[in-house]
C-alpha cells in the first residue's frame, strides 16, 4: 500500500507457482488456468472493496485504488490486474486509474 497525490493505492502481489512449460504446450490448459487466475484476482479486488473503511479510517484519505500485480503471464482486459512484466508502468497505470471512475 502507498499513497500518492491524496490517493491510496492498495497493491496486492500474487505469486502463483505453475509450470509454464506445461501451459505453453497446451493452449486449452492455458486458457482454463488463465480464466481461473483472472477470476481469482477479480475476487481479491472485490474483497478489498469491502475493507476500504479500514484504510480510509487509518490514513484519513477517501480515494482508494485497488490493484493486483501477478507473476503469472495472463491475458485479460481489467486495468486493475497488472502482469509483473508491466511493473515499471505502474505510475502510468495509476495515473490512468485516478483519471477514470472506479468500476
Amino acid at each position: 500500500m502507498t499513497t500518492r497525490d491524496g490517493v491510496i493505492f492498495n497493491v496486492q502481489c500474487k505469486n502463483n507457482l505453475i509450470d509454464l512449460s506445461r501451459l505453453e504446450a497446451d493452449p486449452k490448459l492455458f486458457a482454463r488456468y488463465n480464466r481461473a487466475r483472472v477470476a481469482s484476482y477479480e475476487r481479491a479486488l472485490r474483497k478489498e472493496l469491502g475493507r476500504e473503511a479500514l484504510l480510509t479510517t487509518e490514513l484519513g484519505l477517501s480515494h482508494i485504488e485497488h490493484l493486483v500485480v501477478a507473476r503469472f503471464p495472463f491475458a485479460n482486459d481489467n486495468p486493475r490486474i497488472i502482469p509483473f512484466s508491466r511493473i515499471e508502468d505502474l505510475s502510468i497505470i495509476a495515473a490512468d486509474l485516478t483519471a477514470k471512475p472506479q468500476t
